[in-house]
């Protein structure tokens, strides 16, 4: 594929598993285009470290809200824990009641576990913690960090994938995890709250370790 001409037309770069030396010919195109806030960046963990992916001092590593150095898996399963029940995010806030929607994160299904780093660059914030202790506290499972007028969001942990399903414990269905989604996505892409997102899925089917294709379209009236 030309990957050039994709990431030209790209609002939002889903990053997971990609070592960086596919991604190294693409790597000013892809800070030109975040530090303009015309796409922003989503990074999911994978079975190998960023740093065994190549990132360790590279270009692409400018964007990430962690230095690579120090990264450990930690495999403690674990909650989401909403920092704040106030959260300034609208994709955050899944229920109206604001004491409600924090406690809806806690009663999500437990990850895996995540991914430690040693520190968070400098203007990096948490979105979502965990309740997984280490030497500094909390650890973070959702961080996110503003690079020019763009946005990149890293999941640390995972999978999330159990979120959306439909007989969770928390009752609520799968809509509080639709919202989540997409108005991530939304923000994500620097587009308002009534934009429209449309998911392009290459199969209606999918397997548990096996990739998939995902398309993303986020579209407004600007």
């Amino acid at each position: 594929p030309d990957f050039k001409t994709l990431l030209e037309e790209t609002d939002i770069l889903i990053l997971r598993g990609l070592p960086e030396t596919l991604m190294a010919p693409f790597s000013e195109l892809i800070q030109k285009r975040v530090e303009s806030g015309k796409m922003g960046m989503l990074v999911f963990p994978s079975d190998k470290t960023l740093g065994q992916l190549g990132y360790s001092g590279s270009k692409m590593a400018e964007l990430f809200p962690v230095d690579l150095i120090g990264e450990n898996w930690r495999g403690t399963p674990g909650n989401l824990v909403l920092p704040v029940k106030d959260t300034p995010y609208g994709f955050l806030k899944l229920l109206d009641d604001p004491v409600e929607n924090q406690e809806f994160f806690r009663t999500l299904p437990r990850f895996d576990g995540l991914y430690v780093y040693n520190r968070r660059k400098a203007g990096s914030e948490v979105l979502l913690s965990s309740t997984v202790e280490t030497n500094a506290g909390a650890a973070p499972a959702l961080l996110f960090q503003r690079v020019g007028r763009g946005n990149v969001a890293m999941f640390l942990g995972g999978p999330l994938w159990p979120m959306g399903f439909r007989l969770i414990p928390s009752g609520k269905g799968i809509k509080p995890y639709t919202a989540f989604v997409l108005n991530l996505l939304k923000w994500l892409a620097n587009r308002r709250e009534d934009a429209q997102v449309t998911l392009d899925l290459s199969s209606s089917r999918a397997f548990v370790g096996q990739p998939m294709t995902v398309r993303v379209w986020v579209s407004d009236t600007r």
